[in-house]
């Protein structure tokens, strides 16, 4: 499989579709790596780099190789893996092989990431800031009722592009 390398300043992308539709965030450290799907974030420029932001709540278990490693990279995956993308949001990663059983095939990039031979891009990336969302940061309380009953809130993670790959 062939991969272009694209300058993360000039990748046109529309990034509420990209989000929307939702990617494959893996986290890596030096032991492991996970996959799940997110479907919240942004892409734009922080402290003057490229970045991508994404949440991660505490009882998922890619939350740990998050806090652990600063390696994440976000597959794009074309609709026709819909199923894939469900199926790594609803099961967990700590308890077998997740990624087989979605019905993917892993792959390293060249930078040495990791990606998906199904994904159309990878954006490579690195963490360089994280923060817990908190109950008093909530301006109106109907985002914190809605989407937090259980009290399970995301912590936020900033990752700088460092790579953009589409495939040819």
């Amino acid at each position: 499989m062939a991969w272009k390398t694209l300058d993360p300043e000039s990748w046109q992308t529309a990034p509420i579709a990209t989000f929307g539709e939702g990617l494959l965030l893996t986290a890596s450290c030096v032991a492991a790596h996970n996959t799940m799907t997110v479907a919240w974030g942004a892409l734009g420029v922080f402290w003057g780099k490229p970045v991508v932001l994404f949440g991660i709540r505490p009882s998922r278990f890619t939350f740990r190789l998050a806090e652990e490693g600063e390696a994440v990279s976000l597959a794009i995956l074309p609709r026709v893996h819909r199923a894939a993308l469900t199926y790594c949001g609803t099961h967990s990663g700590g308890g077998g092989e997740k990624v087989a059983a979605a019905g993917l095939t892993a792959v390293t990039m060249p930078d040495g990431g990791y990606g998906f031979l199904e994904a159309d891009t990878v954006i490579s990336a690195r963490t360089v800031y994280s923060t817990p969302l908190q109950k008093e940061g909530f301006r109106t309380p109907c985002e914190l009722q809605r989407w937090y009953k259980d009290g399970d809130l995301h912590v936020l993670y900033a990752a700088e592009i460092l790579n953009i790959y589409v495939k040819i």
